[in-house]
């Protein structure tokens, strides 16, 4: 990759307003719908129960039988009529699940484990006064740093788990109970969109955006209204998970990263969250969703049940320090967990090795399932697992439902709603984000669908398209329904350059994006889809920043600029071939009298690992508000696969000032 040339910017952009249609030969369906595949079909009435077993070293037992388990329904056995276990990873180094590639977004058939992490973590500030005896005595407690001290423990262990533990079969979602964090929520397997989900996270504790709980005692008395509000918008977050989770296949973990919620019977309003919560187990084990809980806290940092609490029956048998411990009960935590099969993690001042041991349980599982008759579908079945085996451990839940329910998506609309890729027909979706003037931002999406080896009934005329694009706050900035009306008789070029849609946000405002784009075919319910996460960055300010980078194959001599257009879509390339980039970069420095000087490095990367590198250049300007940066290099002997072209761009009169951009491509032939 050592040869490159420089070259003038093109501005492209303008092209991408177009709305562009080919036509589509006829041809014969295919003898079986594809779409069957990510349907999930019960006949029968089956009441299934998920049971991880480990060892006495924690370690999942992957070889038993049916005859090793034993399914009690309120008490007595029942006959296990379905078996299997589930493995979930691969035995595979971590440096090899590091290799996601950027577009590695999993199909209903590839997803194996989805994992949303919750992270409640409040600031509370509690307040005792106590006018009983001789003189008056108060006491304000501010909890902040215990706040902090969180924060930055919940962000080390899902950095661990992210950059380490998170494999392409893997959806992940991170979300903050107490600020709202927008599209940095979305189920992805992104690590860029993941890592600012974490920095926003920390950053929301840091800066005061989390709203202050103001708790009192007075005179033994404990006033926790505002606590018990915030725990039951906790459990609403929940409920609203397990909704997203539903129609998803695969295990299905939420962790809750919490000190805890009220549960202490002793405590004034404790049975509204313990009802909320019975409720919620309940609607998780119909769902098929387990829970694991985390405290943060670690050891002797006011978390969980004080051994100094009074025992007594009522609430006012509590002392004022054992009601501050209270409030944040591992009881609440140790139910959710078990009810659900999960475990909870507590006592520790790792939480990472908790995260490992949920992990290691989550790498497989046995499905194990019975008919309970015709009539109990909608009842909740109180089950147990029992292991006939000595030396073994299961978990399991407690309570398991009977469904026939199939999973189906057949329109755009409802193939948006799953966060999972549907492939019945080809789609790539590229986001790019430029900014004209330097000033202003815009968000263009180009939607292209291969048109090679798609098979359509020849009564298809046309396909429904819809691409919704998602801002930072999480609402809905643009949705767009449309028809890409399909005509016979088309070239060959037309047959390769496939059909595009271009969509367009002028006056982006800064912040990540989630753009998503459904095809259907209404003729035979065949469904493409795909999302994909983009930031915009902010031209106006004076941070260094750049546009996207824009990868394209060189356009032939004597064609016009169009025929640029499908090259950018699809960024497919020839080993040993050539690779046009291009880049604008704002906001450049000058020195004194000095002109701008900006060192520009190129590597290509398979996943994490650098494949190979270019030698470093240096462009020197004046200070203008922009810069472009572009070339054509060759690239190396490459396998067939997916990798990514990174540029880093450098301010060398202000070395603290440096940008990175990549976009990812493929290598089709050699």
């Amino acid at each position: 990759m050592t040869q490159f040339s420089k070259r003038h910017y093109l501005p492209v952009f303008f092209l991408l307003f177009a709305f562009f249609n080919t036509a589509l030969p006829q041809q014969k369906p295919p003898s079986k719908p594809t779409q069957d595949d990510d349907i999930i079909r019960t006949n029968t009435n089956v009441v299934q129960i998920d049971a991880v077993v480990t060892d006495k070293d924690g370690k999942v037992v992957t070889d038993l039988g049916i005859d090793d388990f034993e399914i009690l329904e309120e008490g007595k056995p029942v006959k296990a009529q379905y078996f299997s276990f589930v493995p979930l990873t691969e035995n595979t180094t971590t440096s090899a699940r590091t290799q996601i590639s950027p577009d590695s977004q999993p199909t209903a058939q590839q997803l194996k484990r989805t994992f949303v992490f919750l992270v409640d973590n409040p600031v509370i500030n509690y307040g005792i006064v106590d006018s009983r005896g001789l003189s008056l005595v108060t006491i304000d407690i501010n909890l902040l740093p215990r706040a902090v001290r969180a924060s930055l423990e919940a962000e080390k262990v899902l950095r661990w788990f992210v950059d380490g533990e998170m494999t392409a079969s893997d959806l992940v979602a991170i979300s903050d109970t107490e600020v709202n964090i927008g599209v940095l929520a979305s189920f992805t397997n992104d690590r860029d969109l993941l890592h600012a989900a974490m920095d926003r996270i920390r950053q929301g504790v840091a800066q005061g955006e989390h709203k202050v709980i103001r708790l009192m005692n007075i005179n033994g008395e404990a006033s926790l209204q505002d606590l018990i509000h915030q725990n039951l918008q906790i459990i609403d977050t929940v409920d609203r998970t397990i909704d997203q989770l539903a129609n998803l296949p695969g295990r299905k973990i939420v962790t809750l990263i919490s000190r805890g919620m009220i549960y202490d019977p002793r405590l004034p309003g404790s049975d509204k969250i313990r009802e909320r919560l019975a409720k919620l187990t309940e609607k998780a084990n119909q769902n098929h969703v387990t829970f694991y809980t985390l405290s943060p806290s670690g050891i002797g940092n006011l978390g969980g049940m004080s051994p100094m609490a009074n025992r007594g029956e009522g609430p006012g048998s509590v002392n004022a320090f054992a009601a501050l411990q209270g409030t944040q009960d591992i009881g609440s935590l140790i139910y959710m967990a078990k009810e659900t099969g999960g475990r909870a993690i507590y006592g520790t001042n790792d939480t990472s090795i908790g995260l490992a041991k949920i992990l290691e349980e989550n790498s497989g599982y046995y499905m194990l399932g019975y008919d309970p008759g015709p009539e109990a579908v909608a009842r909740p079945h109180k089950v147990k697992v029992v292991m006939k085996r000595p030396g073994l451990n299961v978990q399991a839940r407690t309570t398991a439902f009977a469904t026939n329910r199939p999973i189906v998506a057949t329109s755009p609309a409802a193939a948006l709603n799953l966060p999972v890729a549907r492939t019945d027909i080809p789609l790539e979706l590229t986001p790019l984000f430029i900014s004209p003037d330097g000033k202003r931002s815009r968000l263009l999406s180009i939607l292209h669908v291969d048109l090679h080896g798609l098979s359509l009934t020849p009564e298809t005329d046309h396909l429904d398209v819809l691409v919704r694009i998602t801002g930072p706050d999480g609402t809905t900035v643009k949705e767009e329904a449309s028809r890409m009306v399909l005509r016979k008789g088309v070239s060959q070029r037309e047959v390769d350059e496939g059909i595009f849609s271009v969509s367009a946000i002028e006056d982006a405002v800064p912040g990540y994006y989630r753009v998503s784009a459904a095809v259907t075919d209404p003729k035979t319910g065949f469904t493409g889809a795909v999302n994909k996460f983009i930031e915009v960055a902010n031209p106006a300010s004076k941070d260094l920043t750049a546009s996207s980078l824009i990868i394209s194959n060189p356009r032939p001599a004597g064609t016009d600029s169009e025929s640029e257009i499908p090259s950018l879509a699809q960024r497919r390339f020839a080993s040993n071939g050539p690779l046009n980039y291009d880049c604008m970069v704002y906001n450049l420095r000058a020195q004194g009298n000095q002109p701008t000087q900006m060192q520009v490095d190129l590597v290509i990367k398979n996943g994490n690992a650098t494949v190979v590198s270019a030698p470093s250049r240096t462009i020197t300007g004046d200070a203008s508000t922009s810069l472009s940066v572009g070339g054509t290099l060759t690239l190396p002997d490459l396998p067939l696969g997916t990798y990514s072209l990174e540029i880093s761009l450098s301010d060398l009169r202000h070395k603290d000032r440096r940008v990175v951009r990549s976009a990812s491509f493929r290598v089709v032939n050699r």
